[in-house]
């Protein structure tokens, strides 16, 4: 059974979005070396990913490839008819214990949950978080 792990970017007042939900604030500091912080190492280390709907489609109006392509990625929403535009792509409307331990079973490296403060704070609830960076 693989781990689930949270890899984010936060203030230091531990704020992931502003309140419109815009990212904008990550893309404010210099980065004149192009520093990743780990994040290839840490993709290295995953092959599923958990994803809120709105994280998803957030980076869908970025005008880019899909960049998660190589993965199966699951896209968390209350919508039972949700359709995703990527491929290896699936909506999952069910998610708890259950539904959280399945995908385990079938990660052979270990899940990434990417996604917002409601996202983060149902698996904080469910005591699915087993790793934070």
């Amino acid at each position: 059974m693989s781990i689930t792990k949270l890899f984010i970017a936060t203030t230091l007042d531990g704020f992931i979005a502003r309140e419109n939900g815009s990212l904008d604030w990550l893309h404010s500091f210099p980065n004149p070396d192009q520093l990743d912080y780990g994040y290839h190492a840490f993709l290295s280390s995953v092959d599923t990913i958990i994803m809120g709907r709105k994280t998803y489609e957030e980076i869908l109006s970025f005008g880019i490839d899909w960049p998660y392509e190589d993965f199966s990625t699951y896209i968390v929403t209350t919508d039972e008819n949700y359709t995703t535009k990527t491929n290896n792509t699936y909506p999952l409307s069910d998610m708890d214990k259950k539904a959280i331990s399945d995908l385990k079973d079938k990660s052979e490296k270990g899940i990434w949950l990417v996604g917002g403060g409601t996202l983060i704070s149902s698996f904080l609830n469910l005591g699915a978080i087993d790793e934070m960076t």
